[in-house]
């Protein structure tokens, strides 16, 4: 059985930079920065000599974003 047979665990997925984000969302880098540090539901990062975002809080953070905008437009 080789690697590539299991699935590569959340925890050790290589953190998103905020590139990565901006380059997900189609957005420019600076808007990703207003992301971290916008009020209402900022996206979670770390700071690690740049800041990083753990894949899966992303994703959990861009679900609930979904959610949000679906309940302001009812």
């Amino acid at each position: 059985m080789t690697t590539t047979d299991y699935p590569i665990p959340p925890a050790i997925r290589p953190a998103l930079t905020a590139a990565d984000v901006a380059e997900r969302l189609s957005l420019a880098p600076t808007a990703v920065y207003r992301l971290f540090r916008r009020k209402n539901h900022p996206l979670p990062h770390i700071r690690t000599g740049g800041i990083r975002v753990q894949p899966d809080t992303f994703e959990r953070w861009l679900r609930e974003e979904e959610q949000m905008s679906t309940r302001r437009k009812s």
